[in-house]
Parts: structure tokens; sequence; C-alpha cells
């Protein structure tokens, strides 16, 4: 079976997604999550929320 057969046979219900919005990617320094959101891919969202920054107010790369 291919990889495209097995995908297509998984219930869009049962696979979930995570998509995250950050201020960077050291997990050593400063960065922080900004939002996360978790959806099923037949489009259902299961969470979703967003968070205020402690340790950063801008993030000049990510802006550009």
């Amino acid at each position: 079976m291919t990889r495209k057969e097995t995908l297509q046979k998984l219930d869009p219900k049962n696979v979930i997604v995570f998509d995250t919005e950050t201020t960077g990617t050291n997990v050593g320094g400063n960065d922080e999550v900004l939002s996360l959101a978790v959806m099923n891919i037949a489009g259902d969202v299961l969470f979703y929320d967003t968070f205020k920054p402690t340790h950063r107010k801008r993030w000049s790369k990510a802006e550009a």
C-alpha cells in the first residue's frame, strides 16, 4: 500500500494537527508561544488560545 493510500484510509477526525505561533525558535532563550491551535484535519477546532508574551514585546526577525 502506498503512503497516499494509507493516508486516504485515515479518519479525518482522528488526525490531530498542532499549530503554534511563537516569538522565535530559541528554546533556551526568551522565545515564547503566542498562540496555539489544535484541530483535526476535518476542520474541527479542538483548542485555540493566544498568550501574552512576558519576556519580549517585539521580535524584529519575525516581523521582517
